[in-house]
């Protein structure tokens, strides 16, 4: 059985039409996140002949409208509102107006209120009066807004919230203060971004009191929850989808197009396939990203559209999709981070986001490892992440992807957008760069010890116990390391021999996340002994400049810095000692069998010998600390500790002088 749409009903209540026409109640009692479902989960079934409706709107406290093809709205009313089939006018409905078939789309506001999305981008504020199936408006159509043109879809918040999903995926709010025509909403009615990557979703509807509830396209319900309801993003969970029900398919459910790379790391003269879903035909643009959208490197027109269905699993097994177009990889191209932009006639992107590897191994002289162990642990595509509820025990990266996005939308980021204002800009400062993926670094591709630095970029959270014993030989071996980031080396994961499935929590999403950290491994294999520093929680999201402890040393040289200035004032995410921090603070917690967290006494891990903390960031109870090591090997470990960092970095003179003294002298420059 498959839906054609899913209303909510607020207070939980969930109908869906099938694609018989029949129409089903569910009742999440919770409202949490957490799976309890009215009657055990199964639907009610309390109406018949739904099939009709192109659209189907709540109006709360039991009212559904229903739009017809010719245009016609219909007026009913679930009086039992519990999975009984107890309806107004005995459930027939009553046609109380026309011409509603030319929206792009249509949502309730409660009390009667109904908002509707023109073609245009204008949004128009209609009120039933009556509620009973009479003809009685209060507005008619009084347009509040202009310019909401990018918006494709919106979602009723209540109380007057819009939400707004953009072609880009951008999850956009809106409020409507007066209610009543008046054409004013919160902040000009530019829309805060709030969320990105719900253009993964097949349908997102809202519950009310800031719930959204988003079906995947492989039948997932997820639940959502926006805590601030002013514009400020702030979400349960850190914003991570919690599951709370599965076979919730969407008849003929396709984003426009989504798909990903295979494999997602491939050298020039190799070949890449792209596995895609479609609707429609769509354009193809590679794109070397790096500065602003990137650089157009190829074309492909007119692909036909294809839809595929994901295995159950996709989340753990992978799609399964046919390919959909290949691209043998120009031996011209430089080493980089690529996209092959899928794009369709209404202007929507889905990046498929995949590393180039140079075609000799040390074309450049700078190694940079992407991130894609952490891209694939935030991945919630297909019902799972790292972070879900439950989470999934294995995770595979032949899934679409929408968090490895490279829009700037000006919000914060700490995966494959915050990588590239890093790279930006050392491309910039003219450092020639080769890029691999973890899952290279982890198989030995190439021998590292060809290069004089390697830079872990921005979030190098995940990580398998053969890259650290690889990054601990590298350095012994008199490589240098620059760590641009936070929250690194930090929990223990398996990468299986092809590098795309990923196994977290030892196989088991029932196992306590501490026991996977590195510091609790047996032995323990704390990052802070190998990088000089290691992430604490105990101050997660606060931001602040670094303070300026060691304005002699050389790593400053040419700065002009004295002891207690400031530096990182500004940045992409903010300032630059932020988000997620590192210490090279030691932990007190002693070796041996007990599990420990990450937060102060319960802590382990002491840094090296000869390692001085440049500057500490100012953030409330500790910051992050750069950190500087000459190793006996005759090579450097210089650490940023901070997951804001790059962000700051691509603004920052200080901290892009203080970079270069340490490249350059890594470099023997």
């Amino acid at each position: 059985m498959g839906f054609t749409c899913v209303v909510p009903g607020g207070d939980g209540v969930l109908y869906a039409v099938t694609d018989t026409g029949d129409l089903l109640f569910y009742r999440d009692l919770d409202r949490t996140g957490t799976p309890r479902w009215a009657n055990g989960g199964v639907g009610k079934l309390i109406g018949t002949g739904w099939g009709r409706f192109t659209k189907i709107v709540n109006g709360g406290d039991g009212v559904l409208y229903g739009i017809t093809e010719d245009g016609g709205l219909w007026f009913y009313r679930d009086l039992a509102r519990d999975g009984t089939a107890r309806w107004a006018n005995s459930g027939v409905g009553r046609q109380i107006s026309t011409a509603w078939q030319g929206f792009r789309d249509v949502v309730g506001g409660g009390g009667g209120i109904l908002y509707a999305l023109t073609d245009a981008g204008d949004v128009l504020i209609y009120r039933d009066a009556d509620r009973t199936g009479g003809v009685s408006w209060a507005l008619t159509g009084q347009k509040i807004r202009t310019g909401w043109g990018a918006v494709r879809r919106v979602i009723d918040g209540g109380d007057g919230v819009i939400y707004g999903l953009t072609n880009t995926g951008a999850l956009l709010f809106f409020r409507d203060q007066f209610r009543d025509g008046t054409p004013a909403v919160d902040r000009g009615g530019a829309g805060s971004t709030i969320g990105q990557g719900w253009s993964s979703f097949a349908l997102a509807v809202g519950g009310g009191g800031g719930v959204i509830y988003a079906i995947t396209p492989d039948g997932f319900l997820l639940f959502y929850k926006d805590l601030a309801r002013d514009g400020s993003m702030q979400w349960a969970n850190n914003g991570i989808g919690s599951s709370i029900g599965a076979g919730w398919l969407l008849t003929g459910a396709a984003l426009t197009t989504q798909g990903y790379p295979r494999p997602l790391s491939v050298a020039p003269g190799e070949r890449v396939q792209f596995h895609v879903s479609s609707r429609v035909d769509y354009d193809v643009t590679y794109l070397r990203l790096g500065q602003g959208d990137g650089k157009v490197v190829g074309e492909l027109k007119a692909v036909r559209g294809q839809v595929q269905v994901p295995r159950a699993d996709a989340w753990g097994d992978g799609c399964g999709w046919q390919p959909s177009f290949a691209l043998t990889v120009p031996t011209t191209w430089t080493s980089g981070i690529y996209s092959a932009r899928c794009r369709d006639a209404s202007g929507v992107d889905s990046h498929l986001v995949f590393v180039v590897r140079p075609r000799v191994a040390r074309t450049g002289r700078v190694a940079v490892l992407a991130s894609t162990n952490t891209w694939n642990a935030y991945n919630d595509w297909g019902g799972r992440s790292k972070y879900s509820t439950p989470p999934g025990p294995r995770l595979s990266a032949e899934r679409p992807n929408p968090w490895t996005s490279p829009v700037d939308d000006g919000e914060l980021n700490h995966l494959t957008r915050a990588e590239l204002w890093v790279t930006a800009w050392l491309e910039s400062a003219s450092y020639p760069l080769d890029f691999y993926s973890d899952a290279d670094f982890h198989r030995g591709i190439p021998d590292f010890a060809k290069y004089p630095v390697v830079v872990l970029n921005t979030h190098p959270e995940y990580w398998t116990t053969t890259m650290l014993d690889r990054l601990v030989t590298y350095i012994a071996g008199g490589g240098s390391v620059l760590y641009l980031g936070g929250n690194g080396v930090f929990e223990a994961v398996t990468l299986d021999s092809t590098g795309t499935t990923m196994t977290v929590l030892g196989g088991n999403a029932n196992n306590p996340r501490q026991q996977s950290y590195l510091r609790n491994l047996t032995p323990p294999r704390p990052e802070r002994a190998v990088l000089g520093v290691g992430y604490r929680f105990d101050n997660y999201m606060t931001f602040a400049p670094y303070e300026v402890l060691e304005p002699a040393h050389r790593a400053l040289r040419g700065t002009g810095l004295a002891r207690g200035a400031l530096i990182g004032q500004t940045g992409h995410n903010g300032p630059a000692s932020g988000w997620e921090m590192d210490t090279a603070i030691a932990g007190t917690a002693p070796d041996g069998v007990t599990v420990f967290a990450a937060s102060q006494a319960d802590d382990r891990g002491a840094p090296p010998s000869g390692t001085v903390v440049l500057a500490r960031g100012t953030n409330p109870g500790y910051g992050a600390d750069m950190t500087f090591r000459d190793t006996p090997a005759g090579g450097i470990v210089f650490c940023a500790g901070s997951l804001s960092f790059g962000g700051s970095l691509a603004v920052d003179p200080a901290l892009q002088r203080i970079v270069r003294n340490v490249l350059d002298e890594s470099l023997g420059l």
